[in-house]
């Protein structure tokens, strides 16, 4: 109970292991309402701690301290930081001070974070490390005080870009762009004087980013490394973007570090925050690393040489094409293989055509199917009563005339005949429910009494080979293309025709 060990804590017994078994205990509510009852407006059993001989019965005083989120130890946690010489606790005040008014001391705090600046680069590895983890609370510190203003994204007109695309459907992205000159990568295609807002047009790409200019970053420590990073001047390069930093050319720019591939291991997460603290302390305080609220994100690609190839994606930069998907459930399609299945069938896709999705759930594929070509009619079908909700919220943010209807497909009926289907056909089907096989045979003969002839389905599957499967026991049927979407996981598109 925290009136136990509080008391206990009052009388000097085994205080470190009480302070932490009390922290521990406050992280509830309703203890922490207890121990504020115990303390009755007194914490001077606590600050009187704060100048323990124990630099670790100092620390835990101090984070106690702040999760009583109240005004009147604030004074106490700041002298105590002021006056701590041990490296170690002192970042600990400034994270007790999080929930506190601090405004009173900014003038204090930024002085020290000068200074730590100035000290980074000629501290021994294992002091760095502390004078680190101070600069980063006191960061945040500042950061809450601060009026934040919102940087405003104008344009990157004239930047190159990289699109990141499907890598078994690259071409299909690369067709749609008619301005600039284009190139194919391994995870796209990369555009030269294109127009922003033909780009912002296109529905297939999942990632736009920007190269940084200067070209690769060699392979060296984690200090080179941000160094390197540093002298690339990311901030020139984000105020030609935005409103605020091409006023002032003084704006900071929050931040998020990620390294692809991925690094594995304990160090993993080390290197990353290592390579951070060089590029903060070499950035003339313009770039900050940010667990939250970051306005861009630095990708470094990782080459077989071990250098690093550097792109910027900037989150600032609105992107609209996808603002229907208000709601999603765990297999909701993403939009771009959406938008990408309609691309790939599109020479078979006709103006006003009566749709039908029979496995519709959030209706993402209908609703991309009206974004390629306006569609007459549209029904979509899920036995899932919450993803037709869900659907229908879309449509409505879409603003088109799509009719979700919670019902089986099997038992749909309708006075007219369809002119396509596309649909996402459901995965993992238990046995008890007949398996998938089982559904693949059902819907293909359903689709068959429910559809035209010469009516068209796009089928976005992680099962081609079962669909082809079950297709040759099947009459009234053209197979009129197959895509790939990913080898991976067998994620392709398969167009069919009624015959």
């Amino acid at each position: 109970m925290p009136g136990t060990c509080y008391a206990k804590i009052a009388r000097g017994e085994e205080v470190r292991s009480n302070l932490i078994h009390l922290r521990e205990l406050v992280k509830e509510e309703s203890a922490r309402r207890a121990l504020a009852v115990c303390m009755n407006g007194d914490f001077s059993v606590l600050t009187d701690l704060l100048k323990h001989e124990d630099p670790k019965v100092r620390k835990n005083a101090a984070l106690l301290l702040g999760e009583m989120e109240t005004e009147d130890v604030l004074p106490f946690l700041f002298d105590a930081w002021h006056r701590e010489k041990t490296l170690f606790v002192r970042a600990d005040y400034l994270k007790a001070m999080r929930k506190l008014d601090v405004s009173g001391y900014v003038r204090v705090l930024e002085a020290r974070r000068e200074q730590l600046a100035s000290l980074a680069g000629s501290s021994e590895p294992e002091k760095l490390k502390h004078i680190r983890t101070e600069r980063t609370q006191l960061d945040q510190l500042l950061d809450g005080c601060r009026k934040t203003v919102k940087k405003r994204f104008s344009s990157w007109e004239g930047a190159d870009v990289i699109l990141l695309t499907n890598s078994c459907q690259r071409e299909i992205t690369a067709r749609q762009i008619t301005t600039g000159a284009r190139s194919l990568l391994r995870m796209g295609v990369r555009v030269r004087q294109g127009d922003p807002e033909e780009i912002g047009r296109i529905r297939t790409y999942t990632e736009l980013l920007f190269p940084v200019p200067g070209g690769k970053i060699a392979a060296g420590s984690e200090e080179e490394i941000g160094r390197q990073l540093a002298r690339v001047d990311l901030p020139s390069m984000l105020d030609g973007m935005h409103e605020t930093g091409r006023n002032t050319g003084e704006a900071v720019y929050r931040y998020r570090l990620d390294i692809r591939p991925a690094l594995t291991g304990r160090e993993a997460g080390r290197t990353v925050r290592r390579i951070c603290a060089a590029l903060d302390e070499n950035s003339r305080g313009r770039m900050r690393n940010s667990a939250q609220d970051y306005e861009c994100e630095i990708r470094l690609l990782r080459t077989k040489e071990g250098d690093m190839v550097p792109l910027l994606k900037v989150c600032t930069m609105p992107d609209h094409r996808f603002d229907y998907r208000r709601e999603v459930i765990a297999s909701s399609i993403a939009p771009t293989n959406a938008a990408l299945a309609m691309q790939i069938a599109a020479p078979y896709l006709t103006q006003g055509a009566r749709v039908l999705d029979p496995f519709c759930g959030t209706g993402t594929m209908l609703i991309e199917r009206n974004y390629f070509k306006t569609t007459g009619t549209a029904y979509g079908l899920d036995i899932s009563a919450e993803a037709i909700e869900k659907a229908r919220i879309n449509a409505d943010t879409a603003r088109m005339p799509i009719h979700y209807i919670h019902r089986d497909f099997f038992d749909f009926r309708h006075e007219h005949l369809f002119d396509e289907i596309v649909t996402d056909m459901p995965r993992d089907i238990a046995p008890e429910q007949g398996g998938t096989k089982r559904l693949y045979e059902r819907f293909l003969i359903r689709s068959r009494e429910l559809l035209k002839s010469g009516a068209v389905l796009v089928i976005y599957t992680m099962e081609p080979e079962l669909l082809e499967s079950c297709l040759k026991d099947q009459e009234g049927y053209r197979l009129l293309k197959k895509a790939v979407l990913s080898e991976k996981n067998g994620a392709s598109v398969v167009v069919l025709q009624t015959v």
